[in-house]
C-alpha cells in the first residue's frame, strides 16, 4: 500500500515537474504568439484601412473636382457668353433664341453627370426672374426640388456670388451642398451665377464607408450631431488618447456654436486678407506690412501712400463693405469674441461694433479710400488695384484666381495679415474651418472600434494628407501645409507661408445676421462715413430688425 502511493507520488511530482517546465511555458509560448498575431493582424489591418482611407479620400477629391472642372467649363468654353452676347445685341426679340440655347446646352453639359442633381443659370441684371434650370433625374433631380432651391437657398446663393469674382465658391445649407461660380465677360464683369447642386451621395461616397464602418464622419456642418448628442468631443478622446490631433493648433480648433465646445478636428478652409501691390508700395517708398505691424503703424504708411499720389486703399463701401467691416470690428474684440452679435448698442459687442465703424469712418476722412468708394463697384476698384492705381486691396483665399487671371506681372503681388490693434495680433485672421472629421458616440462606446476610429482619424488628420488637399488654404497644421512650392508663383508662395504664423482663427460675425438684419449698415455705409447717419442709429435699427424677425 505504502509501495503504490510512493509511485502515485512519484508520478504526480514528474507530472509537476512536466507542468511547469514544459507544458505552461508552452502555453505561454502559444498565448505569446496568438497575441503577436492578434496584433500583427491588427496593425495590417489598420495599414490596410488606412491605405484604404487614403484611395478613398482621393476618389472624393477627384469626384469633386470633376463636379468643379464642370462648374468651369461654362465659362471657359464661351459658349454660354457668346449667346449672352447675342441675347444682349437683339433685345427682347433674341429672347426665346437665347433661352432655348442655354436650357440645350445646360441639359448637355449637366443633365447626365453623377455628380450634379440639378443646375441654375440666373442672369446678373435680374436673377430673380431671368433663370434657366437643368435636372438630373438619374440623381434625384426634380422640378420641385429646383422650386424648393428658388423659396429656401436663392439667396444665401446670391449673397456668397457678391464676394466671388472668379473663384469658385461652396455653400452647406440645410437642403443641400452647392458650387456657385460668377459668368464672367471678358473684362471679368458677372453677367450671370451658375448654381450646381452636387450629389453629395456620390462624391463623399468613399468616406462615407468609413462612417458606416467606423462612425468617423467629414461634415461641413456638424452642429445637428453636436445637438444630438451623437458626436464626441476632442476633450473626450484626448483623456484616452492624448497624443490625438496634436498636429493641429489647439486655438484653431473651431468651436460648435451649438455648446462652445471642440469636436472636429479641422481640415482646411480658407482666409482672409490683405493683398499688395508692391509696385505702388515701391514708389511710394513705403513698407509692406508684416505679421508685426501695428493699426496706427499701418496708418502711417497709408499716409505715405496717399502723400506720393496713390490711394493706400481699393474698396467700395457702396457694394462690399463687408471686408472692411469685419477687421474693423475684430480690432476692437478678440478671436474667442467676435462672432457675438451685439444685444444692445452699448453691450460689449455693441462697442465694439461702434468703434469699428468708426475706425472705418476714420479711413474715409483721411482719404484712404478710393476717391469713388461710395459709388463705385467692386470690380472698378479691384482694376485700380490691379493697374497700380492702389496699394491695399482686401479680400479672401479666392481672390488669387482674380488676381493671377488679370494680371500679367503675378510676381508684382503679394498678400498679407491685416494690421492689428488692441487684443487681436495681426496674425489674427478672418478665415473659415468649418470642415472636419468627427467620431460618433455609437462608436466611442464600441471598444472593438474605438482604436480603429482614432487611427483613421489620425490618418485623415495627418500632416501629408491635409497637406496634399489644403494647398495654400488654411489649415490648423502646427507646421502649416507642406507641399511642393516649384510649380508656385510668388504670390501663392506668400500665401502658403501666411497661415503658418497665425495665431487665431474666426469666422465672420457678419453671417449670424441675415441680409436685411444687416442691411441698415451695410446698406448705409455711404451714409455713415459721410457722416449723415450716426452709427448708433444704424446699430439700433439692425438690432430693432433683428428683435422684430425673432418675435
Amino acid at each position: 500500500m505504502n509501495k503504490d502511493k510512493k509511485i502515485r507520488s512519484l508520478k504526480w511530482k514528474f507530472a509537476k515537474i512536466m507542468l511547469l517546465c514544459w507544458v505552461l511555458p508552452f502555453l505561454v509560448i502559444i498565448g505569446l504568439v496568438g497575441s503577436y498575431m492578434l496584433i500583427t493582424q491588427r496593425e495590417n489591418q489598420m495599414e490596410r484601412l488606412a491605405a484604404q482611407a487614403g484611395l478613398n479620400t482621393r476618389t472624393c477629391a477627384e469626384r469633386l473636382n470633376g463636379a468643379i472642372a464642370d462648374s468651369r467649363q461654362a465659362t471657359y468654353d464661351g459658349t454660354l457668353f457668346e449667346q449672352y452676347r447675342q441675347y444682349r445685341r437683339q433685345g427682347s426679340s433674341g429672347e426665346r433664341i437665347f433661352s432655348n440655347g442655354v436650357q440645350n446646352y445646360l441639359n448637355a453639359q449637366y443633365s447626365h453627370k453623377k455628380n450634379n442633381i440639378f443646375t441654375v443659370l440666373m442672369l446678373k441684371e435680374d436673377p430673380l426672374n431671368k433663370h434657366y434650370t437643368s435636372y438630373n433625374f438619374g440623381t434625384g433631380g426634380s422640378y420641385g426640388m429646383i422650386q424648393h432651391f428658388f423659396s429656401q437657398d436663392r439667396d444665401q446663393v446670391l449673397e456668397l456670388a457678391k464676394s466671388l469674382d472668379t473663384a469658385v465658391g461652396f455653400l452647406k445649407t440645410d437642403n443641400g451642398f452647392y458650387i456657385v461660380r460668377n459668368m464672367m465677360d471678358r473684362s471679368f464683369t458677372a453677367w450671370g451665377i451658375l448654381v450646381s447642386r452636387v450629389n453629395v451621395n456620390y462624391c463623399f461616397e468613399p468616406v462615407k464607408t468609413a462612417w458606416e464602418d467606423f462612425h468617423v464622419q467629414l461634415n461641413i456642418s456638424g452642429n445637428p450631431f453636436v445637438e444630438a448628442g451623437k458626436v464626441v468631443s476632442i476633450e473626450d478622446i484626448r483623456a484616452e488618447y492624448p497624443e490625438y490631433a496634436s498636429n493641429m493648433k489647439d486655438d484653431m480648433i473651431p468651436a460648435s456654436p451649438a455648446d462652445g465646445v471642440q469636436y472636429a478636428v479641422p481640415f482646411y478652409g480658407y482666409w482672409e486678407g490683405l493683398y499688395v501691390n508692391k509696385a505702388v508700395m515701391e514708389a511710394a517708398g513705403a513698407e509692406i506690412p508684416t505679421a508685426d505691424t501695428t493699426w496706427d503703424q499701418f496708418l502711417e504708411t497709408c499716409q505715405v501712400i496717399k502723400n506720393a499720389g496713390y490711394t493706400p486703399i481699393a474698396t467700395s463701401l457702396a457694394k462690399e463693405p463687408h471686408y472692411w467691416f469685419e477687421f474693423a470690428i475684430y480690432n476692437h474684440d478678440s478671436a474667442k469674441t467676435h462672432t457675438t452679435v451685439p444685444e444692445a448698442v452699448d453691450d460689449a459687442a455693441g462697442e465694439a461694433w461702434q468703434a469699428g465703424l468708426a475706425d472705418i469712418k476714420d479711413l474715409y476722412e483721411k482719404g484712404f479710400l478710393s476717391e469713388n468708394t461710395n459709388t463705385a463697384t467692386g470690380d472698378e476698384v479691384f482694376q485700380s488695384f490691379l493697374e497700380g492705381k492702389s496699394a491695399f486691396y482686401l479680400d479672401g483665399s479666392w481672390k488669387m484666381g482674380g488676381i493671377k487671371e488679370g494680371t500679367d506681372d503675378i510676381d508684382n503681388f503679394t498678400v498679407t495679415y491685416v494690421p492689428g490693434n488692441g487684443d487681436r495680433k495681426s496674425t489674427d485672421i478672418i478665415g473659415g474651418l468649418s470642415s472636419g472629421w468627427y467620431i460618433s458616440t455609437k462608436c466611442w462606446e464600441d471598444e472593438a472600434k474605438r482604436d480603429a476610429a482614432v487611427s483613421l482619424v489620425e490618418k485623415f488628420i495627418s500632416d501629408e494628407t491635409v497637406s496634399a488637399f489644403a494647398g495654400t488654404a488654411t489649415t490648423a497644421l502646427k507646421n502649416g501645409a507642406e507641399i511642393d512650392e516649384s510649380s508656385l508663383t510668388n504670390l501663392e508662395k506668400d500665401a502658403l507661408a501666411m497661415p503658418k504664423d497665425t495665431t487665431g482663427i474666426t469666422g465672420a460675425v457678419q453671417d449670424l445676421v441675415t441680409q436685411d438684419e444687416r442691411a441698415p449698415i451695410f446698406d448705409n455705409m455711404p451714409q455713415i462715413v459721410e457722416g449723415q447717419t450716426e452709427i448708433t442709429d444704424a446699430l439700433q435699427e439692425m438690432l430693432d430688425i433683428i428683435e422684430e424677425n425673432a418675435e
